[in-house]
C-alpha cells in the first residue's frame, strides 16, 4: 500500500513524502485522541473492520462511545486523507510517523496566520490534532 502526502516543514520549505507499508491495514485497532475546540473526549480505543470503524471504547471508564461521536476519529487512511486534502496555502500540517508501522501517529494541524498590517495578525480557523498509538493488527 502506498500513501503520498506533503509534509510542511516551515511557512517556506515543502517537502514531500512516500509512505510505503506491505502490512494490510483494514482490521486493526488503535488508540487516539483528539485535540481541538471541541468537547474533550480523552483518548479512545478504535476497532476498524474493512477500514471502517466498527465500534469504540473510551479508554478512561471503557465505556462505549455512541456511534454518532465516531464521525471525528480516524482510520489510518482516514489519518492519511486529513493530511493530503489539507489546504497547505492555509494550514501548517506537521507529521509523526509511526517509525515501526508507518502510520501517521501524530498530526497536528495549525491555521496559518493572515497578516493584515504591521500590527494585525488575524487566525481565521482553529487548529487540531491527532495522536495514534497502539497499533494491533485483528485477525
Amino acid at each position: 500500500m502506498k500513501y503520498i502526502c506533503i509534509i510542511i516543514i516551515s511557512a517556506f520549505v515543502a517537502t514531500s513524502c512516500v509512505v510505503e507499508s506491505s502490512k494490510d491495514i483494514y482490521d486493526y485497532s488503535i488508540d487516539q485522541a483528539i485535540s481541538c475546540f471541541c468537547p474533550p473526549t480523552g483518548t479512545v480505543r478504535l476497532f476498524v473492520r474493512a477500514d471502517t470503524i466498527a465500534d469504540a471504547l473510551s479508554l478512561s471508564d471503557n465505556n462505549h462511545i455512541e456511534r454518532s461521536q465516531w464521525t471525528r476519529y480516524k482510520t489510518i487512511k482516514g489519518l492519511f486523507d486529513v493530511i493530503a486534502q489539507r489546504d497547505t496555502s492555509r494550514f501548517d500540517v506537521k507529521v509523526t510517523m509511526d517509525p515501526k508501522d508507518n502510520y501517521p501517529s501524530r498530526i497536528f494541524i495549525n491555521p496559518k496566520p493572515v497578516i493584515v498590517d504591521s500590527i494585525a495578525v488575524i487566525i481565521t480557523d482553529g487548529g487540531f490534532a491527532y495522536e495514534t498509538s497502539n497499533y494491533v493488527r485483528l485477525k
